[in-house]
C-alpha cells in the first residue's frame, strides 16, 4: 500500500469515531466490550475507522513493547496457534503509516485496575507514541482470519 502524504489522523478523528461507536454497535458503547479483544475489535471496527479518517486501514498483527518490555510478544514460529493464547497484538496502519490503535490502552487499563471509560483510542506516526513501540510481522486479512480461527478452536 503506497503511503499518502500530508495527511494526519487527528484528534477530531478520534473524537468522531468514539461519537459513532454506539450507532455502528450498540455493544460498543461499552468500554467493556475492548479489553484484550484486539483482533475481533479491529476487524470490525476497520471499515468505521477508514470511513472517519479517509484513508484505506491495512490490519497488522505483531507484538508491542512499552518501555522496552514485551505487553505482547509475537513469535512468528507461533502463528496462527497463538491465538488461542493471546499473547499478540492486532491494530490498524494507515495508508499514510500511522498507526491507530483501538485497544491497547484499554487493554492495559484493564490489567491495572484503571476506569475503562479513561482509555481512548491511539494513533500517530510509531516514532511519535512512545512509551509505546509496535513491531509489526504481519499484515492482511488473511493473516487476521487464521488467527481468529486458531482463537475459535477452528484451527
Amino acid at each position: 500500500m503506497a503511503p499518502v502524504s500530508g495527511r494526519r489522523i487527528t484528534e477530531a478523528h478520534g473524537m468522531a469515531l468514539m461519537s459513532r461507536l454506539a450507532e455502528f454497535n450498540p455493544a460498543l458503547k461499552l468500554p467493556a466490550a475492548f479489553p484484550f479483544q484486539c483482533a475481533r475489535r479491529t476487524a470490525e471496527v476497520r471499515p468505521l475507522v477508514e470511513e472517519i479518517v479517509r484513508m484505506p486501514c491495512s490490519v497488522t498483527i505483531g507484538g508491542v513493547l512499552m518501555r522496552d518490555k514485551d505487553l505482547w510478544a509475537f513469535e512468528l514460529t507461533n502463528f496462527p496457534m497463538m491465538g488461542r493464547t493471546g499473547d499478540y497484538h492486532v491494530w490498524l496502519t494507515a495508508a499514510n503509516g500511522e498507526i491507530v490503535d483501538l485497544t491497547i490502552l484499554v487493554s492495559l487499563y484493564a490489567q491495572t485496575g484503571r476506569p475503562l471509560e479513561d482509555a481512548t483510542p491511539l494513533a500517530g506516526f510509531p516514532e511519535e507514541m512512545e512509551p509505546f513501540v509496535w513491531r509489526p510481522v504481519l499484515v492482511g486479512d488473511d493473516a487476521l482470519d487464521a488467527l481468529l480461527e486458531s482463537a475459535a478452536g477452528r484451527r
